[in-house]
This record gives structure tokens, C-alpha cells and sequence, in this order.
């Protein structure tokens, strides 16, 4: 059996690490967070004309350059450098503390543009803090904390580590960062996991029971990731020796549905009195926002309340099996949607689709993970044609349908087929098996606004299908 190490979780709430939040969040820096609210925060408290609407702007132009995944040598991993951006802040006690971490991730020129918006907009926000969310705060993070400190929620917490088999030092801490979101229009509040930073907005008044679902959740992302790397090879390896979509799929939705049958299943179900739980259970998307994933969690909760209790881990010789049998009992068909299988995927694009194209790509199919580049991006290209159960989305003009040969990404039969169905029409939608567990999706459009359409038609197909697909 693995023997879990006990998990510290330490409350971080600061001005410092809060304005750099809203700041990302009203510049579009970041997509995850309640933008609605802080944006309507902003005008009302903090924006008095244009050069203040410049300066924001200026700040997500300096954060989207370090939006970079920096590949180690000799190594597939990688680091994302606009996390440790972020982390920055999480960690700082005051703002020149702040400024002072960006100088180990940024350039100095940008430090110094980081530092203009910074100071000039720290004055009008201390004010507002002060006034409006440092109490609240307060009592949040004391609630919060006696919270975490129940027996109960430690033992749970300590049965996550032990599912995951996480591998982490005696010592070891994750750092639970709060951000106080105002109710100035309905929206839900978001929360991340950034390495071992969780991020969490949280409102006045609320009750912590009402938070921890998402703080745990997150917290299980975080676990996932932190097992021995050949472990995880070998599970991935589990997944591929199916040799099938629904397998792909499975593995797909894995990080997202257990923390969500998890965080929101299991940590609620302790709080929740009998009619509450079987109302919230039958609710629609209650657990997660995405019917896939809230679905599937729900499927495999009651079981994996039994591998908690039974110490067994994600690494048990029948997980494998058994999770992908209970999605496919669940599911049948639908298990092969474009959109599960696309959750990972390599999106390959002619130039006019490139920059877009990736915005309708967030609206339209929940990835979470992809891999981006135009036919000149030899890397991309040759990781996509060497890695079968990753399946893939290809944006690409009628003029240019050679490159589907060229690149070997499809047969010659196929390109055939692909051109006589183009015959006479604006863009279509075709299926390429890539391999017994991964399809090549093709969208073939005249121009940008067409694609879209056939993006969207992918993003409504709930079941598999083969050739073209038909209006």
C-alpha cells in the first residue's frame, strides 16, 4: 500500500496578490476568473478615463508574452511561465516584494511596465480594500481554516493523497489563495490550481462548506500531478493497450471527472442533510459545469467512495478497466463525441485561421489540453503523426488540401474524397481515423467565418462519425 504523507494546506489573503488577480481578470490576461464582476467593479472604482483603459490593456500585453510552456532539457516536461507569473503575487507581502519575484520570470523592461500600472493603480485599490474586502476576508479565512483543521476533512483530504499516490516530502504544503469577488451582476466564481497554489474566489458573507468543494476539487488536480512520472506513464500505457476511442475519451475526462466526483461529489455529500444531497446529485451539470464530466463523474462517485475506503489507488491494476467500463455503461455511443475526444487534442491550421479560430476553438470544445501550430511548425506536426491516441482538428483552405498529403496526415484516398465532397460548397466537415483510438477531424472552409460554422457543428455532435458529415 502507499503510505500517504500528511498535507499541510496554508490560507493566503492578500491586497497585493488580489489586485494582480483583477488586474489579469479586467485585461483578459486570464479567462478563468468572474470577469463580468470585475470588470463592472472596475469602471465603477477604479477607471477614470482612457489612459487608465490603456494601462490595463498595457498589462495583459505584457502577461500574454509570457504565456510560454518552456520544455526542460532533456525532458518532456515542461514549465508554464504565466503561472509563475501568477505565483508571484500569491506569495508577496507587499507590492515592491511582488515586483521584486517578477524580476526571476520577466525581462526588465516588462518588470518596469508591470511596476508603472501596478503603483499607479495600488492607491485607488488599497481604498476599496480596506473599505470593502479585508473583513470579509478576515472572517472567510478564519472560518476556512477551522474548517480544514476538522478530523473528518483531514482524513478525506488524506485519502486523496493516498488515491493519487502523490509523491511529496513530510513537510510539505499547498497554499490556498483567496480572492474577494463582489455580487454586482449573477455569475459563478471561479478557482484554478496552479502547480501547488490553489486559486479561489470566494463572496461576502459565504459560508466556507460552500467553497471547500471547489478548494478540493482543485486540490486533486494538483495531486494527480504529483505522482512518480513512470506511474503515470504506465497508466496512460493502461489506456492506450485498449486500442479504442472510449478508451481515449476515458482517459480524456480522468483528471477532470475524479476531482470533480471528488471535490464536488464526496466533500459535499459530508455536509449536505439526505434531501439536499439527492436533490444537488440529480441537478443537472451540479457537480461541473460540462454535462461529460459532471455525468461521468456521477457514474464512478460510488465507486470510488469504495477504493477510498478499500486504500486502493489510481494505480491499482483494475482501475483502468473498470473506470472505462463505467463510463461505457453510462454513456454507450456518446463516449466518442468530437468534444470528449478533442478535451486533448493537436490543432494544426493554415495561417488565416490562426489567431481567431483559437478564441471560437475556447467557445466551442472544452480542451483541456492542446497543441497549436501552422504547417510550418515541424514540431507540432511530426508530435501529432508520432502520437496515436491524441486526435486532432486540422483548419485548412481548399487550395491547400495537398497538405494533407504532403504532411502524411491522410491518405491519398482520403484527400480524394475529401475534394469531390468540397464540390460546390462553402466548407464541410470530415473524419479521418487517425488509429484505432484517436480520429483527424477536418474542417475545410474558404474563409474564417465558414470554418466557424463547421466548429460549431463538431461541437454539437454527441456521437462518432466517419467520412463527411452530412447537413
Amino acid at each position: 500500500l502507499f503510505a500517504a504523507k500528511a498535507v499541510e494546506i496554508r490560507l493566503n489573503y492578500t491586497p497585493v496578490a488580489n489586485l494582480a488577480y483583477q488586474l489579469d481578470c479586467v485585461s483578459e490576461a486570464i479567462h478563468a476568473c468572474s470577469d463580468q464582476n470585475y470588470k463592472l467593479l472596475w469602471e465603477k472604482e477604479f477607471v477614470k478615463d482612457d489612459a487608465d483603459r490603456a494601462l490595463i490593456k498595457a498589462w495583459a500585453e505584457v502577461m500574454n508574452k509570457y504565456k510560454v510552456n518552456a520544455t526542460l532539457a532533456k525532458s518532456d516536461l515542461s514549465v508554464d511561465l504565466s503561472h509563475k507569473t501568477r505565483i508571484a503575487s500569491f506569495e508577496a507581502k507587499n507590492t515592491n516584494d511582488y515586483l521584486s519575484r517578477m524580476d526571476l520570470v520577466m525581462l526588465t523592461s516588462d518588470r518596469i511596465k508591470i511596476a508603472k500600472i501596478i503603483n499607479h493603480f495600488t492607491p485607488r485599490f488599497d481604498s476599496w480594500w480596506n473599505k470593502q474586502a479585508a473583513g470579509h476576508g478576515k472572517k472567510f479565512v478564519a472560518a476556512t481554516d477551522a474548517l480544514l483543521k476538522r478530523k473528518d476533512i483531514l482524513k478525506l483530504i488524506n485519502q486523496f493523497v493516498s488515491f493519487y499516490e502523490a509523491e511529496l516530502p513530510a513537510d510539505f504544503s499547498i497554499t490556498l489563495n483567496l480572492f474577494f469577488r463582489p455580487e454586482l451582476v449573477k455569475e459563478a466564481t471561479s478557482g484554478q490550481q496552479l502547480d501547488n497554489y490553489a486559486v479561489s474566489e470566494f463572496l461576502a458573507n459565504e459560508d466556507p462548506k460552500q467553497r471547500l468543494d471547489v478548494v478540493l476539487h482543485e486540490l486533486c488536480h494538483f495531486l494527480f500531478k504529483s505522482s512518480d512520472p513512470a506511474k503515470f506513464a504506465t497508466l496512460k500505457k493502461s489506456f492506450s493497450n485498449l486500442k479504442t476511442l472510449q478508451a481515449t475519451s476515458a482517459h480524456n475526462m480522468m483528471n477532470e471527472a475524479l476531482a470533480a466526483a471528488f471535490g464536488n461529489g464526496i466533500v459535499n455529500k459530508i455536509f449536505a442533510p439526505k434531501d439536499r444531497w439527492e436533490k444537488y446529485l440529480a441537478h443537472k451539470n451540479s457537480f461541473y459545469n460540462n454535462h461529460y464530466i459532471d455525468t461521468g463523474a456521477k457514474a464512478i462517485m460510488p465507486w470510488l467512495e469504495e477504493q477510498l475506503i478499500q486504500g486502493k489507488t489510481l494505480y491499482h491494476p483494475e482501475f483502468v478497466p473498470t473506470y472505462v467500463a463505467k463510463l461505457n455503461e453510462r454513456f454507450g455511443p456518446k463516449l466518442e463525441s468530437p468534444k470528449v475526444l478533442l478535451s486533448y487534442m493537436y490543432f494544426i491550421f493554415d495561417e488565416e485561421f490562426k489567431y481567431d479560430f483559437e478564441n471560437d476553438i475556447h467557445k466551442n470544445i472544452f480542451s483541456t489540453q492542446a497543441w497549436w501550430g501552422d504547417w510550418n511548425d515541424k514540431e507540432v506536426v511530426t508530435k501529432f503523426k508520432e502520437n496515436p491516441d491524441v486526435t486532432g482538428l486540422i483548419a485548412v483552405k481548399p487550395e491547400n488540401l495537398s497538405k494533407l498529403t504532403s504532411h502524411k496526415l491522410v491518405s491519398k484516398k482520403d484527400l480524394q474524397a475529401i475534394k469531390k465532397r468540397m464540390q460546390g460548397k462553402p466548407a464541410i466537415l470530415y473524419s479521418v481515423k487517425k488509429s484505432p483510438s484517436a480520429v483527424t477531424y477536418i474542417i475545410v472552409a474558404k474563409n474564417h467565418t465558414d470554418a466557424v460554422k463547421q466548429l460549431e457543428r463538431l461541437s454539437r455532435q454527441d456521437t462518432g462519425f466517419q467520412g463527411l458529415l452530412k447537413d
